[in-house]
Protein backbone atom coordinates (compact mmCIF):
# COMPACT_ATOMS: atom_id res chain seq x y z
CA UNK A 1 0.00 0.00 0.00
CA UNK A 2 3.31 2.09 1.00
CA UNK A 3 4.42 1.26 -2.46
CA UNK A 4 1.11 2.28 -4.60
CA UNK A 5 0.69 5.44 -2.50
CA UNK A 6 4.77 6.51 -3.29
CA UNK A 7 4.52 5.67 -7.09
CA UNK A 8 1.23 8.09 -7.79
CA UNK A 9 2.28 10.78 -5.63
CA UNK A 10 5.97 10.47 -7.03
CA UNK A 11 4.39 10.84 -10.03
CA UNK A 12 1.69 12.98 -10.51
CA UNK A 13 2.50 15.60 -7.52
CA UNK A 14 -0.78 17.89 -6.87
CA UNK A 15 -2.71 16.96 -9.60
CA UNK A 16 -2.78 12.92 -8.86
CA UNK A 17 -3.65 13.78 -5.12
CA UNK A 18 -6.39 15.73 -5.95
CA UNK A 19 -7.40 12.75 -7.85
CA UNK A 20 -7.15 10.37 -6.04
CA UNK A 21 -8.42 11.92 -2.98
CA UNK A 22 -11.60 12.37 -4.69
CA UNK A 23 -11.95 9.23 -5.06
CA UNK A 24 -11.08 7.41 -2.04
CA UNK A 25 -13.47 10.37 -0.12
CA UNK A 26 -16.78 9.18 -1.95
CA UNK A 27 -15.38 5.17 -1.70
CA UNK A 28 -14.74 6.07 2.10
CA UNK A 29 -17.84 7.53 2.99
CA UNK A 30 -19.91 5.53 1.23
CA UNK A 31 -18.87 2.23 2.53
CA UNK A 32 -18.49 3.85 5.84
CA UNK A 33 -22.44 4.32 5.35
CA UNK A 34 -23.17 1.05 4.44
CA UNK A 35 -20.91 -0.46 7.29
CA UNK A 36 -23.18 1.04 10.28
CA UNK A 37 -25.87 0.03 8.35
CA UNK A 38 -24.95 -3.15 7.89
CA UNK A 39 -23.89 -3.99 11.67
CA UNK A 40 -27.01 -2.09 12.58
CA UNK A 41 -29.41 -4.63 11.06
CA UNK A 42 -27.36 -7.54 12.17
CA UNK A 43 -27.62 -6.17 16.01
CA UNK A 44 -31.47 -5.65 15.17
CA UNK A 45 -31.59 -1.87 14.15
CA UNK A 46 -30.05 1.48 15.50
CA UNK A 47 -32.57 1.82 18.39
CA UNK A 48 -32.23 -1.87 19.93
CA UNK A 49 -28.34 -2.19 19.28
CA UNK A 50 -28.77 1.12 21.58
CA UNK A 51 -30.47 -0.15 24.05
CA UNK A 52 -28.25 -3.50 24.61
CA UNK A 53 -25.33 -1.03 24.77
CA UNK A 54 -27.18 0.93 27.58
CA UNK A 55 -28.02 -2.55 29.61
CA UNK A 56 -24.28 -3.00 29.61
CA UNK A 57 -22.36 -0.21 30.24
CA UNK A 58 -24.54 2.98 30.57
CA UNK A 59 -22.18 5.02 31.01
CA UNK A 60 -21.65 5.19 27.50
CA UNK A 61 -24.78 7.45 27.40
CA UNK A 62 -23.82 9.55 29.92
CA UNK A 63 -21.36 12.88 29.28
CA UNK A 64 -18.91 11.91 31.47
CA UNK A 65 -18.29 8.45 29.84
CA UNK A 66 -16.81 5.46 31.18
CA UNK A 67 -15.05 6.45 34.60
CA UNK A 68 -16.27 9.30 34.33
CA UNK A 69 -13.55 10.16 31.79
CA UNK A 70 -14.58 13.69 30.09
CA UNK A 71 -14.82 16.07 32.59
CA UNK A 72 -16.07 19.69 31.48
CA UNK A 73 -12.52 20.74 30.94
CA UNK A 74 -11.57 17.86 29.02
CA UNK A 75 -14.41 17.87 26.94
CA UNK A 76 -13.79 21.51 25.68
CA UNK A 77 -10.61 20.86 25.34
CA UNK A 78 -11.10 18.04 22.76
CA UNK A 79 -13.43 20.92 21.37
CA UNK A 80 -10.80 23.35 20.75
CA UNK A 81 -8.34 21.03 20.07
CA UNK A 82 -9.80 19.78 16.84
CA UNK A 83 -10.13 23.59 16.09
CA UNK A 84 -6.97 24.77 16.53
CA UNK A 85 -5.28 21.73 15.03
CA UNK A 86 -7.18 21.01 11.71
CA UNK A 87 -6.65 24.66 10.20
CA UNK A 88 -3.16 24.17 10.77
CA UNK A 89 -2.01 20.87 8.75
CA UNK A 90 0.39 21.73 6.09
CA UNK A 91 -1.70 19.96 3.69
CA UNK A 92 -4.59 22.03 4.45
CA UNK A 93 -2.91 24.93 3.79
CA UNK A 94 -1.94 23.30 0.41
CA UNK A 95 -5.82 22.88 -0.33
CA UNK A 96 -6.36 26.23 0.20
CA UNK A 97 -3.47 27.36 -2.37
CA UNK A 98 -5.16 25.27 -5.19
CA UNK A 99 -8.78 26.90 -5.01
CA UNK A 100 -9.33 28.64 -8.51
CA UNK A 101 -12.15 30.95 -6.46
CA UNK A 102 -12.61 32.10 -3.73
CA UNK A 103 -16.38 30.67 -4.00
CA UNK A 104 -15.14 27.17 -4.03
CA UNK A 105 -13.25 27.87 -0.89
CA UNK A 106 -16.16 28.88 0.75
CA UNK A 107 -17.88 25.85 -0.38
CA UNK A 108 -15.16 23.09 0.98
CA UNK A 109 -15.62 25.34 4.38
CA UNK A 110 -19.46 24.53 4.77
CA UNK A 111 -19.15 21.02 3.48
CA UNK A 112 -16.17 19.95 5.57
CA UNK A 113 -17.72 20.01 8.47
CA UNK A 114 -21.07 18.23 7.66
CA UNK A 115 -18.83 15.43 5.53
CA UNK A 116 -16.84 15.58 9.27
CA UNK A 117 -19.73 15.02 11.39
CA UNK A 118 -21.65 12.63 9.00
CA UNK A 119 -18.11 10.35 9.18
CA UNK A 120 -17.40 10.60 12.86
CA UNK A 121 -20.07 9.48 14.59
CA UNK A 122 -20.17 6.25 12.24
CA UNK A 123 -17.30 4.87 13.94
CA UNK A 124 -18.12 6.25 16.85
CA UNK A 125 -21.08 3.77 17.06
CA UNK A 126 -20.05 1.27 15.62
CA UNK A 127 -17.18 1.06 18.29
CA UNK A 128 -20.06 1.70 21.13
CA UNK A 129 -21.58 -1.17 19.49
CA UNK A 130 -18.32 -2.97 19.99
CA UNK A 131 -19.27 -3.35 23.73
CA UNK A 132 -22.10 -5.66 22.68
CA UNK A 133 -19.40 -8.53 20.74
CA UNK A 134 -16.57 -7.73 22.30
CA UNK A 135 -16.54 -6.24 25.61
CA UNK A 136 -13.26 -7.00 26.30
CA UNK A 137 -11.14 -4.99 24.42
CA UNK A 138 -8.90 -2.62 26.28
CA UNK A 139 -5.54 -0.60 24.80
CA UNK A 140 -4.31 -0.69 21.73
CA UNK A 141 -6.26 -3.97 21.22
CA UNK A 142 -9.38 -1.84 20.91
CA UNK A 143 -7.97 -0.21 17.65
CA UNK A 144 -9.26 -3.37 16.11
CA UNK A 145 -12.95 -3.12 16.98
CA UNK A 146 -13.76 -1.68 13.49
CA UNK A 147 -12.69 -4.75 11.45
CA UNK A 148 -13.80 -7.16 14.19
CA UNK A 149 -17.15 -6.14 14.04
CA UNK A 150 -17.16 -6.07 10.28
CA UNK A 151 -16.16 -9.83 10.72
CA UNK A 152 -18.69 -10.25 13.38
CA UNK A 153 -21.68 -9.34 11.85
CA UNK A 154 -21.47 -8.45 8.32
CA UNK A 155 -20.84 -10.56 4.84
CA UNK A 156 -17.22 -11.40 4.19
CA UNK A 157 -17.73 -9.30 0.53
CA UNK A 158 -18.65 -6.43 2.57
CA UNK A 159 -16.51 -6.33 5.27
CA UNK A 160 -13.83 -6.72 2.57
CA UNK A 161 -15.41 -3.32 0.14
CA UNK A 162 -16.03 -1.71 3.87
CA UNK A 163 -12.01 -1.93 4.82
CA UNK A 164 -11.00 -0.86 1.12
CA UNK A 165 -12.57 2.00 2.12
CA UNK A 166 -10.88 1.79 5.67
CA UNK A 167 -7.66 1.69 3.40
CA UNK A 168 -8.73 5.21 1.16
CA UNK A 169 -8.85 6.90 4.21
CA UNK A 170 -5.50 5.94 5.20
CA UNK A 171 -4.44 6.32 1.78
CA UNK A 172 -5.91 9.66 1.36
CA UNK A 173 -4.47 11.47 4.32
CA UNK A 174 -1.10 9.52 3.69
CA UNK A 175 -0.40 11.02 0.11
CA UNK A 176 -1.15 14.62 1.30
CA UNK A 177 1.09 14.86 4.51
CA UNK A 178 3.48 12.79 1.79
CA UNK A 179 3.23 15.66 -0.51
CA UNK A 180 3.44 18.47 1.58
CA UNK A 181 6.33 17.77 3.76
CA UNK A 182 8.58 16.53 1.27
CA UNK A 183 7.19 20.32 -0.36
CA UNK A 184 7.87 22.28 2.40
CA UNK A 185 11.59 20.36 3.54
CA UNK A 186 12.82 20.88 -0.44
CA UNK A 187 11.01 24.93 -0.40
CA UNK A 188 11.56 25.73 3.02
CA UNK A 189 15.07 24.30 3.62
CA UNK A 190 16.78 22.93 0.84
CA UNK A 191 16.06 25.29 -1.52
CA UNK A 192 16.19 28.29 1.55
CA UNK A 193 18.88 27.58 2.87
CA UNK A 194 21.24 24.87 1.23
CA UNK A 195 20.77 25.25 -2.46
CA UNK A 196 19.12 28.88 -3.70
CA UNK A 197 20.26 28.21 -7.40
CA UNK A 198 18.46 25.00 -7.50
CA UNK A 199 16.10 24.73 -10.42
CA UNK A 200 12.72 23.92 -10.40
CA UNK A 201 13.80 20.28 -12.26
CA UNK A 202 16.13 19.75 -9.17
CA UNK A 203 13.86 20.33 -6.43
CA UNK A 204 11.24 18.43 -8.35
CA UNK A 205 13.82 15.71 -7.78
CA UNK A 206 15.16 16.70 -4.29
CA UNK A 207 11.17 16.38 -3.50
CA UNK A 208 10.33 13.18 -4.98
CA UNK A 209 13.44 11.38 -3.31
CA UNK A 210 11.98 13.27 0.40
CA UNK A 211 8.51 11.54 -0.41
CA UNK A 212 10.56 7.76 -0.48
CA UNK A 213 12.25 8.60 2.31
CA UNK A 214 9.43 10.13 4.19
CA UNK A 215 7.35 6.67 3.69
CA UNK A 216 9.76 4.93 5.00
CA UNK A 217 10.20 6.25 8.00
CA UNK A 218 6.28 6.66 8.34
CA UNK A 219 6.14 2.69 7.80
CA UNK A 220 9.16 2.07 10.44
CA UNK A 221 7.21 3.89 13.19
CA UNK A 222 3.98 2.33 12.03
CA UNK A 223 5.67 -1.47 12.60
CA UNK A 224 5.34 -0.87 16.60
CA UNK A 225 2.98 2.28 17.17
CA UNK A 226 3.65 3.80 20.31
CA UNK A 227 0.10 3.72 21.50
CA UNK A 228 -3.37 3.85 20.47
CA UNK A 229 -4.32 5.73 17.19
CA UNK A 230 -6.19 8.31 19.67
CA UNK A 231 -3.47 8.91 22.14
CA UNK A 232 -1.21 9.45 18.56
CA UNK A 233 -3.67 11.70 17.35
CA UNK A 234 -4.23 14.12 20.09
CA UNK A 235 -0.55 14.14 20.77
CA UNK A 236 0.21 15.47 16.92
CA UNK A 237 -2.88 17.27 17.43
CA UNK A 238 -1.61 18.94 19.99
CA UNK A 239 2.12 19.95 18.45
CA UNK A 240 -0.45 21.33 15.38
CA UNK A 241 -2.29 23.45 17.66
CA UNK A 242 0.70 25.45 18.85
CA UNK A 243 1.28 26.54 15.58
CA UNK A 244 -2.36 28.47 16.11
CA UNK A 245 -1.24 31.82 17.81
CA UNK A 246 1.56 32.61 15.33
CA UNK A 247 -0.67 31.64 12.25
CA UNK A 248 -3.38 34.24 13.68
CA UNK A 249 -0.82 37.15 14.50
CA UNK A 250 0.83 36.89 10.86
CA UNK A 251 -2.30 37.05 9.40
CA UNK A 252 -3.53 39.71 11.25
CA UNK A 253 -0.97 41.70 12.88
CA UNK A 254 1.44 43.94 10.55
CA UNK A 255 3.68 44.60 13.60
CA UNK A 256 4.36 41.32 14.79
CA UNK A 257 8.40 40.57 14.92
CA UNK A 258 9.44 36.85 13.37
CA UNK A 259 11.09 36.35 16.08
CA UNK A 260 8.58 36.54 18.55
CA UNK A 261 6.56 33.71 16.42
CA UNK A 262 9.79 31.65 16.36
CA UNK A 263 10.22 31.45 20.56
CA UNK A 264 6.19 31.32 20.75
CA UNK A 265 6.54 28.20 18.42
CA UNK A 266 9.76 26.40 20.00
CA UNK A 267 8.41 27.14 23.73
CA UNK A 268 4.80 25.80 22.90
CA UNK A 269 6.44 22.45 20.90
CA UNK A 270 9.24 22.00 23.93
CA UNK A 271 6.16 22.14 26.44
CA UNK A 272 4.38 19.29 24.29
CA UNK A 273 7.41 17.19 24.92
CA UNK A 274 7.94 18.22 27.83
CA UNK A 275 4.06 16.88 29.08
CA UNK A 276 4.73 13.70 26.85
CA UNK A 277 7.70 12.79 28.67
CA UNK A 278 6.59 13.37 31.80
CA UNK A 279 9.28 15.86 32.90
CA UNK A 280 5.80 19.04 33.46
CA UNK A 281 3.94 17.33 35.62
CA UNK A 282 0.39 16.76 34.83
CA UNK A 283 -0.89 18.77 37.35
CA UNK A 284 0.08 21.83 35.39
CA UNK A 285 -2.57 20.98 33.14
CA UNK A 286 -5.08 21.77 35.95
CA UNK A 287 -7.31 19.25 34.20
CA UNK A 288 -7.97 19.84 30.96
CA UNK A 289 -5.70 18.33 28.13
CA UNK A 290 -2.23 19.63 27.48
CA UNK A 291 -3.50 21.51 24.52
CA UNK A 292 -5.26 24.00 26.77
CA UNK A 293 -1.93 25.84 28.89
CA UNK A 294 0.08 25.22 25.90
CA UNK A 295 -1.87 27.54 23.70
CA UNK A 296 -2.32 29.33 26.26
CA UNK A 297 1.54 29.79 27.05
CA UNK A 298 2.32 30.41 23.02
CA UNK A 299 -0.69 32.70 22.43
CA UNK A 300 0.50 34.77 25.75
CA UNK A 301 3.98 35.05 23.82
CA UNK A 302 2.47 36.39 21.64
CA UNK A 303 0.76 38.90 23.00
CA UNK A 304 3.99 39.87 24.94
CA UNK A 305 6.20 40.10 22.19
CA UNK A 306 3.52 42.26 20.16
CA UNK A 307 3.70 44.78 22.56
CA UNK A 308 6.48 46.32 21.45
CA UNK A 309 6.92 45.45 18.15
CA UNK A 310 10.92 45.44 16.62
CA UNK A 311 9.78 45.85 13.22
CA UNK A 312 7.08 45.51 10.53
CA UNK A 313 6.41 42.75 8.45
CA UNK A 314 5.35 43.99 5.51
Amino acid sequence: LTVVIVLYVFMGGMRSVALTDVIQGVLMFTLMLAAVAAIASSLGGIAEANRTVYTLKPELFSRQGIDNFFTYRKWFSFMILWMLSVPMFPQMFMRFYTSKTSNSLKVSVVIYPLVSAIMFICPVLIGMWGHISFSDLTGKASDQVFPMMLAEHTPIWLASLVMVGALAALMSTLDSQLLALSSMLTRDIYFAYFRKTASLKEQTFVGRLLIVLLAIIGLIIAKNPPDTITAIATQAFTGLAVLFPTVIAVLYSKTIHPLTCIVSILVGEAAVIGFQLGIIPKSLTFGFLPVVPIVALSGLIIIVGSIKPIRRLD
